[in-house]
């Protein structure tokens, strides 16, 4: 269940769209990245938000080998076991 101040946001977000009558577009980024060196947008469509990453953002997620990332949670749950 979405927090009350969760569900406001979200409300205040749609009714921007729909006053503006085209997509909102907020700069955000991870927690990780305090510097916002690797910023992603918030994009509201029709109500419907999705992540869109930035070329800075894109160029790291591009970088990422899955294989890589599946070895470190298999390796991580053998050694809690």
């Amino acid at each position: 269940m979405a927090a009350p101040d969760s569900t406001h946001l979200w409300s205040w977000l749609a009714d921007q769209v729909l006053s503006r009558g085209k997509p909102l577009r907020l700069r955000a980024r991870f927690s990780g990245d305090v510097e916002g060196k690797t910023p992603v947008f918030l994009v509201v469509r029709e109500g419907e938000p999705m992540v869109e990453p930035s070329p800075e953002a894109r160029a790291l997620f591009d970088q990422v080998d899955p294989q890589m990332v599946v070895s470190r949670f298999i390796d991580q749950a053998q050694s809690t076991r």
